[in-house]
């Protein structure tokens, strides 16, 4: 899990007519085959870019993630839910399964 308490994370990106070439996109590491924490995991990198009504929603202490650079001004609602992670202290709480979700 993350260090910082972050369980949620909101992005919802404001930028009308975003030029992808001003980089800027939000990756997130979909696994095909296990999980971090185990060995022999695989995926793949997606990436989603800073477009104006784009809104993600990712458990940022299970899903490996970066915030690429960005060349150009980038404006978004940003929203982190605190908490701890779901497999904390084994007190019966179902955990949750690794995913993200992307709206457009």
């Amino acid at each position: 899990g993350r260090g910082d308490g972050r369980v949620l994370t909101v992005l919802l990106y404001l930028n009308e007519q975003w030029d992808r070439k001003n980089g800027g996109e939000v990756s997130l590491f979909e696994a095909e085959k296990g999980s971090s924490r185990s060995a022999g995991w695989s995926g793949r990198w997606v990436n989603v870019w800073p477009e104006a009504g784009t809104i993600i929603f990712f458990l940022a202490d299970r899903i490996i993630h970066e915030v690429r650079p960005c060349f150009a001004p980038r404006h978004a609602l940003s929203s982190w839910f605190c908490g701890q992670p779901s497999d904390f202290g084994g007190d019966g709480r179902q955990e949750v399964a690794d995913e993200c979700s992307v709206v457009e």
